[in-house]
């Protein structure tokens, strides 16, 4: 009831400042005709369970139905009052982000009330940014807010460039329709994600928790024993180091993936690191294994200052990037990671470059989400998510580029001082 009662005023508030004229017959016909296809697009719609696929209809229908040149969808990220792209037909950029407070689309997430627009350049409020980004020219647009019954901000829908002339009172009712049903629909698709998360996170949680009681003792004698070698001579201490470097290593990680799947946020203790130490410790480790899978690997240091970060989370992120890159590159390839200082020297970058096979159209918007995996046997589609974890905590950044047989490019940025 409540979205109808909000349909409705949306509605009083439009018609109390425009005069009313009464439709023809081929309008009511046309309306008609329309809100049939609606009703045909909403059984369809309710019988998908993909998020994805439902929000790829979603976008093409409203563009067919409103008879536009495209229709975009924005997502609302609530924690960071930001609004970002999610889909749209063409879209030629794939990562664009901003303050829910900007442009057309900001204005409508704040107002939460529908705007339409007949010269979008001539408009105080309109943002040209997207435009530059992807050489679309935006003329007319129709923007709705998209919000669950209890009238919480799910996302924006804009609808742009009405092929036939401007937008109408009747596509601005037809939008406010299909918004409703599409944020019913919506809602339950991602509620069911997040419930089908929390029970993957929970069989998660409990099998690490078993890993770490059937593996702590060993591992606890496996280090024990290396220390012991580690007194014999020098050359035994440079490979018992490798040993017990190996076993932290490998407990950490299981109890990362266990405060993971708990959702437990890890106390984050930087400290000043060299650089060049901690990459060239960090490189020797991944020669090794990129060796036995016939990558060539390349690296360069280009900063041999400190950097404030947790090591032991860093090198984790490492790691994983550096799998990813791995897995990618079944029947061999090429690796290159540079270290470098950025331009105004606050930051470090660090590049991932790979000749993989890089990374499926399907899984490229929810790369770091959890579960999320693609052509790996043994993947987990736990790595992302937990680097993208570190990063942040580090705040940091990471930015990606990737063409299919082509190769793939990671970069992580990284404050020098926390």
């Amino acid at each position: 009831m409540l979205s109808i009662k909000r349909h409705k005023e949306h509605s009083k508030s439009h018609y109390s400042t425009e005069a009313m004229s009464e439709p023809t017959f081929e309008q009511l016909k046309e309306s008609n005709q329309k809100l049939s296809k609606i009703l045909e697009i909403g059984k369809y719609m309710s019988t998908q369970r993909d998020l994805d696929t439902l929000l790829k209809i979603i976008v093409k229908e409203t563009s067919e139905i409103l008879e536009a040149d495209r229709t975009s969808l924005f997502m609302y990220d609530e924690d960071h009052h930001e609004l970002w792209l999610k889909l749209s037909e063409k879209q030629e950029i794939n990562e664009i982000r901003f303050g829910a407070n900007k442009g057309i689309a900001g204005h409508v997430a704040n107002t939460q009330k529908i705007m339409s627009i007949d010269n979008a350049y001539e408009h105080e409020l309109f943002n040209s940014e997207i435009d530059e980004k992807t050489g679309f020219k935006t003329t007319s647009l129709l923007s709705a807010p998209i919000e669950n019954l209890q009238g919480k901000l799910i996302g924006v829908i804009q609808v742009l460039n009405k092929r036939s002339g401007n937008f109408t009172d009747s596509d601005r009712e037809i939008l406010m329709m299909f918004t409703s049903l599409a944020a019913i629909l919506l809602e339950n698709s991602i509620l069911e994600e997040e419930n089908l998360k929390k029970e993957r996170m929970a069989m998660v949680g409990n099998m690490a928790s078993t890993i770490i009681h059937d593996i702590k003792n060993p591992m606890t004698s496996i280090r024990g024993l290396a220390e012991i070698i580690a007194m014999d001579s020098p050359e035994n201490a440079q490979h018992a180091n490798v040993i017990v470097k190996s076993v932290d290593r490998l407990m950490n990680m299981t109890e990362e993936l266990l405060d993971f799947s708990k959702g437990i946020e890890q106390s984050i203790k930087f400290e000043a690191t060299n650089c060049n130490d901690f990459f060239s410790e960090t490189f020797e480790f991944i020669e090794n294994e990129l060796e036995e899978n016939n990558i060539e690997f390349i690296h360069e240091i280009n900063y041999s200052g400190n950097i404030e970060i947790n090591p032991d989370k860093i090198q984790r992120a490492i790691y994983n990037f550096t799998g990813n890159s791995r897995d990618a590159m079944k029947n061999g390839g090429k690796l290159e990671i540079d270290v470098s200082e950025s331009d105004d020297k606050s930051e470090i970058i660090i590049t991932f470059s790979d000749t993989g096979s890089g990374i499926p159209e399907e899984i490229k918007d929810t790369l770091f989400d959890a579960f999320v995996t693609c052509g790996k046997k043994n993947g987990t589609g736990l790595g992302m998510a937990i680097s993208k974890r570190i990063i942040d905590a580090h705040n940091g950044k990471i930015s990606v580029e990737s063409e299919k047989n082509i190769g793939t490019t990671f970069k992580i940025t990284l404050p020098k001082h926390q």
